[in-house]
């Protein structure tokens, strides 16, 4: 073989595995967190809110694992995060203009204010797809033993207007109570604070979420009322979603492009990995077993691929203006509310996850369609 074949063969060898290693991460998405930063982006600042204190919300913990693991870092972002205990004050966060994004866990409070225009916002991502994300539970004294049972009850909840609670007085609507006359409501904050509450028998049940749960369930005096798989066949498609201002949009849309590609990044990750996931969140609750997290991990869903379904928006919006909370609010279009935009452009670059998290939409210069979801360890 001469010198000149030799080294034509050398260069193909060289281009195959290049492209197989560019290729690589469409296919199987991050396995491993990313270390270091990017030398090549200019670091952009975000200021970010959500529910509770650092991890207290496992559902969205994905924001908060992606900083430590160093996804945002990556994408060239530092987040300000900011931990706060209901949705309506992160919302009046961001009407003061001082918060930039923040996750919600129901639409209406958020609805209104864009609807009205006292805060111009669009929803750009969610933290579950279509159907899932709802962690939510009634926990009471275990002689109450059914919805119909808290008539006359105290229920304990975060704080007022919080989302378990708007979603809970929702339910207890369907069930044909009246949620403002039928049962006394008590704002305790925290969970642990009111665990302890109902086991001094200061009240009679919770709103709470699986979590706070797993912590509890092997006390015999207490009971799951009402769990999220009956919450899950209420609710509307969608529970929760992360929303930014308008005025960020039009200011710096690549703070939002990179805020979606870490996000999903991470999300992926642990997705594909349970023991990755369970690993990150542990340093941050480490009053909680492997087990009880293993257990928490195995109800909880992953928006592999953003999670923005228009038409599921829709239903959610629609249905939500059916609540007594939007009475006379001005209707809001959901191309008004909700953009694919940020979502959108992480897919092109990173593929899309095929049979999970349907984006209900064809995606524009996709890079590879459909890339195939790989289980852990295969």
């Amino acid at each position: 073989m001469n010198r000149t074949r030799i080294i034509a063969i050398s260069v193909a060898i060289v281009i195959v595995s290049s492209l197989f290693l560019v290729a690589f991460p469409y296919f199987y998405g991050p396995t491993t967190p990313p270390t270091g930063t990017s030398s090549t982006l200019e670091m952009k600042r975000v200021r970010y809110g959500q529910f509770g204190v650092e991890t207290s919300a496992i559902q969205t913990s994905a924001v908060r694992l992606a900083m430590d693991l160093g996804y945002f870092q990556k994408e060239g972002l530092l987040l300000d995060y900011v931990g706060i205990q209901s949705s309506p004050l992160m919302l009046q966060a961001m009407a003061a203009g001082e918060l930039d994004m923040v996750s919600i866990g129901t639409l209406e409070a958020a609805l209104r204010l864009a609807a009205t225009g006292a805060l111009p916002h669009k929803i750009f991502l969610s933290f579950a797809p279509p159907g899932g994300g709802n962690t939510a539970i009634i926990v009471g004294r275990k002689e109450i033993a059914s919805v119909q049972d808290l008539k006359g009850k105290t229920i304990a909840h975060g704080s007022p207007g919080d989302s378990i609670q708007i979603l809970v007085k929702s339910f207890l609507r369907s069930s044909g109570m009246d949620p403002d006359k039928d049962v006394a409501w008590v704002a305790l904050g925290a969970p642990p604070a009111r665990v302890t509450a109902l086991r001094a028998g200061k009240v009679d049940a919770i709103t709470t979420t699986i979590q706070t749960w797993a912590t509890i369930q092997d006390d015999q005096n207490l009971r799951v009322i009402v769990n999220s798989e009956a919450f899950g066949r209420f609710v509307t498609p969608y529970i929760g979603a992360y929303i930014v201002t308008q005025k960020l949009i039009d200011k710096d849309p690549d703070v939002v492009k990179r805020f979606t590609k870490a996000v999903i990044k991470v999300t992926r990750l642990f997705k594909e990995n349970k023991t990755a996931w369970i690993d990150a969140i542990i340093i941050r609750r480490p009053e909680m077993t492997r087990e009880q997290l293993s257990a928490i991990y195995d109800q909880l869903q992953w928006a592999v691929n953003g999670g923005i379904n228009v038409e599921k928006f829709r239903e959610s919006i629609e249905q939500s203006y059916g609540s007594p909370d939007l009475k006379g609010v001005p209707p809001i279009s959901v191309s008004n509310y909700v953009t694919t935009e940020f979502v959108d452009a992480a897919l092109k670059e990173l593929g899309i996850y095929k049979d999970l998290d349907d984006p209900g939409r064809a995606i524009q210069g996709l890079a590879i369609q459909p890339v195939f979801y790989r289980k852990a360890g295969e």
